[in-house]
């Protein structure tokens, strides 16, 4: 009985092992076989694929780009830069933009020079920025906007927030000072910040006016309107001015479109009607 009952349990135990073995097999059958079927569908089913002589579409996007243009800005402004020595304005300058017309125009004048009865210089030592303000808009016609005040010292601060200037240097230049030197050549060139500060210092007035304008021209680029926000806040802490931050947000969009567009009109230096 003890041999019989011994025997039945082995024979139980062998049965289960090989209903395990079988099971299994059949596992491992349908897995062979899903993994086959995922990777015909791989391959869509074409062995050829298998081979290096596969030909790949590749979908190219073209994007449109979206290119700026001044036939976007309307408006007008007007800003008045006063350079003062010593309590006296040295000289001024002031630029005047049309968009709609596509103008921009430098026009830069010694101190010394008369407006109504009273040269510039004293006008400023009497009634400052609003008096001169006054006169260059009866003088001329005009009704400027906004001023800007600075002496040569901040002048060059200034223009040392920039990189450099592409600057037409009219002739060559060979200046010996006390307070510095100077030596240019005579052509279109880069120049630093503080080689354009003393070539505009050293200039007379028609140079100036050139000088403004190539400095204009560079600094009305992407590469300085698109981050302007850091410059602007420079800049209004360097000078006294009536320009706003209010003024800088109306106006910042306009300077970008400015800057990126193809057809800009560049500035010119400022000819009378009666000069033409």
């Amino acid at each position: 009985m003890k041999n019989n009952n011994l025997f039945s349990g082995n024979k139980t135990k062998n049965s289960t092992a090989k209903y395990f073995i079988i099971s299994f097999s059949v596992f491992i059958v349908l897995l062979a076989v899903c993994s086959v079927l995922i990777f015909m569908n791989s391959i869509d089913f074409d062995l050829s694929n298998l081979t290096g002589n596969t030909t790949v579409t590749e979908e190219t996007t073209i994007e449109e780009e979206n290119y700026a243009s001044v036939d976007e800005l309307h408006g007008n402004s007007s800003i008045l830069f006063i350079i003062e020595d010593d309590g006296f304005a040295d000289f001024i300058f002031f630029v005047l933009t049309d968009f709609d017309g596509k103008t921009m125009t430098v026009n830069c004048i010694d101190g010394t020079q008369k407006l109504e009865e009273a040269s510039i210089s004293s006008i400023y030592s009497k009634y400052y920025e609003k008096g001169v303000k006054s006169a260059v808009n009866e003088r001329f016609d005009i009704e400027i906007d906004k001023y800007v005040v600075m002496s040569y010292e901040q002048l060059e601060d200034v223009l040392s927030l920039f990189n450099g200037f592409s600057v037409n240097v009219i002739d060559d230049v060979n200046y010996k000072s006390t307070d510095f030197n100077l030596n240019l050549s005579k052509g279109k060139q880069e120049l630093s910040a503080d080689m354009t500060y003393k070539y505009l210092k050293i200039s007379d007035i028609d140079v100036r006016k050139s000088i403004i304008c190539d400095i204009i021209s560079s600094v009305l680029v992407p590469e300085y309107t698109e981050n302007s926000q850091k410059l602007f806040n420079s800049f209004v802490n360097l000078c006294e001015t009536d320009i706003s931050v209010i003024d800088y947000a109306d106006s910042v969009d306009l300077l970008k479109i400015y800057s990126n567009a193809e057809d800009k009109f560049l500035p010119e230096i400022y000819v009378e009607d009666g000069e033409r």
